[in-house]
Parts: structure tokens; C-alpha cells; sequence
């Protein structure tokens, strides 16, 4: 199992990238733990609370932090 963590502050994009990653199980032959996030800060409070993930999908620019300051 993989976790992924997906940071957009538009909804509808990151429910389209979860949409995406499920519908394309089978053909990774794992699963996926997927969290969403909506803010830079978000994802990074997570992080520190000990969460750890394999792929962070990132907005690039986001409200206060952005995708490259994560």
C-alpha cells in the first residue's frame, strides 16, 4: 500500500486526481491510501504530527504556502 497525499486548493481538481488514481488500481496491482488537502498548511500540520507519505501531489500555487515551500 501506498500513501499519497494530494495538495490543491481547488476541490474539484483534487477530486479529480483522486478519481484518476482509483479508477487505475488494477493496473498498479497495489493499493492506495489517499488523504486530501486544500492548504499548504495544512498537509505540512500533518506532516509534523507524524504522517508520512510516498507521493505528495502538489498544487504549485497555493494560498499561503506554496507547493514548493511544502
Amino acid at each position: 500500500m501506498y500513501n499519497i497525499a494530494i495538495c490543491d486548493d481547488e476541490y474539484l481538481t483534487c477530486q479529480e486526481i483522486e478519481k484518476i488514481i482509483i479508477e487505475n488500481t488494477a493496473m498498479f496491482g497495489t493499493t492506495f491510501n489517499i488523504d486530501i488537502f486544500y492548504t499548504g498548511e495544512a498537509l505540512m500540520e500533518h506532516i509534523r504530527c507524524g504522517s508520512s507519505y510516498d507521493f505528495l501531489i502538489l498544487d504549485i500555487e497555493l494560498t499561503n504556502a506554496s507547493g514548493i515551500d511544502v
